[in-house]
């Protein structure tokens, strides 16, 4: 039964051979994990506990608590965001607003900390970082120009400070970790290492697009997923990766491949 438990990627494989959504994936893998748990000895429970505990992390994703908008722009823009999400034109589908904008919200919030960057302008490139490329699937391919664009047409409207909206604009062309762009301000910076971590923090998605969208086998699904996420953590802040090295180290320590 230990190797159920330990074998992550297989337990990911599993669920979305039986065409789950991530979030019925996450709950097949966690009774999964409890059932498998409860055949193994009070003993070897013991010596195991911190393994069970971070298959249970990893195969359910890093939760994290949601941030709180305080201003009627930041709410204005989640609202829109959450809502061309929801859209039956978004391809992407809900889960893009659940699992990947709503929790990294709060990761470029503690960033922009870390950075000392200017939190509002992190928080609202973060929530239209991807607009683009939801409200309009033909743009995905450079939804970053086409953010970018989308943002300061957004931001223009609603009367947002010119200089603040140049560092929105900047952040959402400058935010993708596959390709290659300098980061001249500390806001770019906050948002390209708040994307990856996000990532990070949502394995199962990951997962998701590897079995369920792409249809690659198991060794191929894994190692896809492996070297995404090593590709994000390489390009991010060295700022970013210390602070956390031990949840990308938790995640990267699951694979096979």
């Amino acid at each position: 039964m230990l190797i159920n438990i330990v074998d992550i990627p297989s337990l990911f494989y599993d669920s979305y051979q039986q065409h789950l959504t991530i979030d019925a994936g996450k709950t097949w893998r966690q009774s999964a994990l409890e059932l498998y748990w409860a055949h193994v000895s009070p003993i070897s429970q013991i010596q195991f506990m911190d393994r069970f505990n971070r298959s249970q992390r990893v195969s359910r994703g890093f939760e994290r608590e949601r941030y709180s908008f305080e201003t009627d722009l930041e709410r204005s823009l989640a609202d829109l965001v959450e809502k061309a999400c929801a859209s039956e034109k978004n391809v992407h589908g809900y889960g893009i607003w659940e699992n990947h904008i709503a929790p990294m919200v709060g990761i470029a919030n503690e960033l922009a900390l870390v950075h000392r960057a200017d939190a509002e302008v992190v928080r609202i490139a973060t929530l239209l970082h991807d607009l683009a490329g939801i409200e309009d699937y033909t743009k995905a391919k450079e939804h970053h120009i086409h953010g970018a664009e989308r943002a300061r047409q957004l931001l223009g409207e609603a009367g947002y400070p010119a200089r603040k909206i140049d560092l929105v604009v900047q952040s959402i062309l400058h935010h993708r970790a596959s390709i290659i762009m300098p980061k001249e301000t500390a806001e770019e910076q906050c948002l390209a290492d708040a994307d990856a971590l996000a990532h990070i923090g949502d394995v199962p998605s990951l997962f998701y697009v590897a079995y369920e969208n792409k249809g690659l086998g198991f060794e191929d699904g894994q190692c896809w997923v492996r070297r995404k996420l090593t590709r994000d953590w390489q390009k991010m802040s060295e700022l970013a990766k210390v602070r956390y090295s031990d949840q990308y180290n938790e995640v990267m320590n699951s694979f096979t491949c």
